[in-house]
């Protein structure tokens, strides 16, 4: 899958003719939907809010969105996952959490 398909999701209502016709882009959206409900969510949001849960150190969670910035699959205007849905530079933050396509 090329990097320029997927950012034909960065305007899906633009992009939607060009979206709709692409047979691999469609199978590949459909493959990466079920993988991830597939799988288990390892933080949540409101563990931010929660004094408890872990915290990754500022050395990691700047590592790990370094690699987010990099990604094909973070929209770039709000700073989430097209995967996940999470805004990646809080979820960065939290130890526990996980790039839902093994990233980091």
């Amino acid at each position: 899958m090329t990097e320029d398909k997927w950012k034909l999701l960065d305007s899906p209502t633009e992009n939607f003719e060009l979206i709709i016709q692409d047979k691999e882009l469609i199978e590949e959206l459909k493959k990466r939907t079920i993988e991830s409900q597939n799988k288990v969510r390892d933080t949540k949001p409101w563990d931010l809010l929660n004094n408890d849960a872990p915290k990754a150190t500022e050395e990691e969670a700047q590592r790990r969105y370094a690699i987010c910035t990099e990604c094909p699959e973070l929209l770039k205007v709000t700073k989430q996952c097209k995967m996940c849905g999470c805004f990646m530079k809080l979820k960065v933050k939290l130890e526990e959490s996980r790039c839902p396509i093994g990233k980091w």
